[in-house]
């Protein structure tokens, strides 16, 4: 016992000393607690994941692409950007895609409440899904030869997509019945 509580003292006076980044560990005979601090740096890179409860953890529109955006719709130079916002109707683990065509990147899966801007680059569509089959969305994108991309889209079952306007210019808003 008193071995143990030695260990454990020394442990957390080198905690309490250490630097960042410094990994202490107690050293005994296996008759007590083991205690490992450390300091770890952890990266959540480009897919946004549940954390538990309502909080969500990550960056970007989770397709793993850190493809950048080189210009805006209209610019005429590198690829334009498709604009995607969801409403807050849409299923909480999402509207998954099935398939893709072309040289866009669209997300994995749309989720409610959320923006993405696809950079587009030549014609490209995409179809998602949602669970079971209720409700089918295509999403396409024309690219002009000065690089403006015009967003459309066509629905099934239980999900509507319209193309709307903004000051940044046209983009799509996908939501769901209810």
């Amino acid at each position: 016992m008193i071995r143990t509580v030695a260990s454990t003292t020394a442990l957390l006076a080198a905690a309490l000393v250490g630097l960042p980044g410094a990994t202490a560990a107690a050293v005994g005979n296996g008759d007590g607690p083991r205690i490992v601090i450390t300091s770890v740096n952890q990266y959540a890179g480009d897919d946004i994941f549940t954390a538990g409860r309502d909080n969500t953890v990550g960056s970007h529109n989770g397709n793993d692409s850190q493809t950048p955006v080189t210009s805006l719709p209209g610019t005429g130079t590198g690829a334009g950007v498709l604009r995607i916002v969801t409403g807050p109707s849409l299923p909480f683990s999402g509207v998954p895609r099935v398939s893709q065509e072309g040289s866009a990147d669209f997300p994995r899966t749309l989720l409610p409440n959320y923006s993405f801007n696809v950079p587009v680059d030549a014609p490209s569509s995409a179809l998602y899904s949602t669970e079971g089959d209720q409700g089918r969305l295509r999403i396409t994108a024309a690219v002009d030869a000065s690089g403006n991309v015009t967003p459309g889209c066509s629905t099934e079952g239980n999900l509507t997509c319209e193309v709307q306007q903004d000051a940044q210019g046209s983009f799509l808003k996908i939501e769901s019945r209810r």
